[in-house]
């Protein structure tokens, strides 16, 4: 049995599932899985990055959402790059 991450559109979470499912090439699964959570994550923090972006939030208060952010996002393409060494 695995478990996958998924963004659920109601309650706005990621989540893990369960299934069953034995992968061809088990690291693109590993990196696929990650960047749907990532993608989940991002979404999560959407609502923040535009109540920054309105003026709704200072530097100092919107600063640690933006380093967790930027921290997702280098962790994404690095994530992305190496999966197209794997094709």
């Amino acid at each position: 049995m695995a478990t996958k991450l998924v963004y659920d559109v109601k309650t706005k979470k990621t989540k893990q599932v369960e299934f069953e499912h034995t992968p061809e090439n088990p690291r693109k699964f590993e990196i696929q899985e990650r960047l749907q959570a990532i993608i989940g994550e991002l979404k999560e923090t959407d609502y923040k990055a535009i109540k920054f972006a309105e003026g709704h939030y200072t530097q100092e208060e919107y600063k640690p959402t933006l380093n967790t952010r930027q921290a997702l996002r280098d962790e994404y393409n690095a994530l992305e790059k190496e999966l197209t060494t794997l094709d």
